[in-house]
C-alpha cells in the first residue's frame, strides 16, 4: 500500500504544504498570507521534487471553513494537479485541524471568527466530532468551558478559557490523518459554510 500523502490547507491567510509517509510528518512548508496564488503550486512540486517524487497515494485537502479565496486556490491547484495523478482525495475539516493542535483530552469547542458578526465553531474529543460545524451568529454560540482557535477572542469574555495550541498546523494534520477521519472524494471540494459578500448582496437587491 503506498503511504504518502500531500496535504495543502489554505483556509486561514498562512497556507500549509505538508508531506507524510505512514501518516509520520516528513517535511512542511509555510506560505505567506497574499502569496497562495502565485506560489502554491511551485512549493508543492518543489516538495515532492526536494524528497525525489515519492509516489503519491493519496492527498489530503482541509476543505474549510475559511478563507473563500484560500480554499477556492487550494482546491483549483490540487484538482489541475490530479488531473494527471488521479488519487483520492481525503477532506479534512480545518476546525478538526485546528482542535487536533491542541493536547487536551476532554471535549474541546473550536472558534473562529468569520467575520459580519458571525462565527464558525465546532466541537472535537481526540480527533472525534462531538458537535458538526456551522457557522452562527454571536448570540448563538454555545456555552463552550474550553475554547481553542487561532486567537482568543476577548469580546466574547471568554477570559480563562482559550486552551492555545501545543502543535503545528503540520503536526495537527499527521495527528488526524492516523485516524479515519475525513471524507474520501475525487475532487478538492471547498467546504465553506458562510454565504460569500455576493450572495448576501442579491438577497438585498
Amino acid at each position: 500500500m503506498n503511504t504518502w500523502t500531500l496535504a495543502v490547507d489554505a483556509s486561514n491567510p498562512q497556507a500549509c504544504i505538508c508531506l507524510l509517509h505512514q501518516q509520520r510528518l516528513v517535511d512542511a512548508a509555510t506560505l505567506a498570507a497574499g502569496q497562495h496564488s502565485r506560489q502554491l503550486t511551485t512549493a508543492i512540486m518543489n516538495m515532492i521534487t526536494r524528497h525525489n517524487t515519492p509516489p503519491l497515494g493519496q492527498l489530503a485537502f482541509i476543505a474549510g471553513p475559511g478563507s473563500f479565496t484560500g480554499l477556492r486556490i487550494a482546491a483549483a491547484t490540487l484538482n489541475g494537479l490530479n488531473t494527471a495523478w488521479q488519487l483520492p482525495v481525503r477532506h479534512l475539516s480545518s476546525l478538526m485541524v485546528m482542535a487536533a493542535r491542541c493536547e487536551y483530552l476532554g471535549p474541546l469547542w473550536v472558534l473562529e471568527d468569520a467575520r459580519a458578526g458571525e462565527y464558525f465553531t465546532g466541537c472535537y474529543q481526540q480527533m472525534t466530532t462531538v458537535q458538526a460545524d456551522r457557522c452562527v451568529a454571536a448570540a448563538q454560540l454555545p456555552q463552550m468551558p474550553v475554547y481553542t482557535g487561532h486567537q482568543p477572542l476577548p469580546e466574547l469574555d471568554a477570559t480563562g478559557k482559550y486552551h492555545a495550541p501545543d502543535y503545528s498546523p503540520a503536526q495537527a494534520i499527521s495527528r488526524i490523518l492516523t485516524t479515519d477521519s475525513g471524507e474520501q472524494k475525487t475532487y478538492a471540494e471547498p467546504h465553506y459554510l458562510q454565504r460569500s459578500q455576493a450572495e448576501r448582496m442579491r438577497e438585498t437587491q
